[in-house]
């Protein structure tokens, strides 16, 4: 399950925006921001809002912490393909 977790948050998301970014308009900074935040990993307060709400709260702060690390790469990554595809 955390590997889901982590693909999807990381690596689907952002791959769905990106297109949807460029068909809006976005360019350089804005399309940028746009790839950061998408390709940001899970919140903090996921894992508050678990432990308190009853829900996974393990999961929840697995899914942080790991989402936390790769994003270092998964970020470094999506910059590469915005840059490759020439719009930054």
């Amino acid at each position: 399950m955390l590997t889901w977790i982590v693909v999807i948050r990381l690596i689907v998301i952002p791959a769905i925006f990106l297109p949807l970014g460029i068909l809006i308009g976005f360019r350089e900074k804005d399309l940028f921001a746009l790839i950061l935040l998408a390709a940001s990993p899970t919140a903090v307060a996921s894992y508050l809002m678990a432990s308190q709400m009853g829900g996974n709260a393990r999961l929840a702060s697995q899914a942080v912490v790991m989402t936390t690390m790769l994003s270092m790469l998964t970020m470094i990554g999506w910059i590469a393909v915005i840059n490759m595809l020439g719009y930054l």
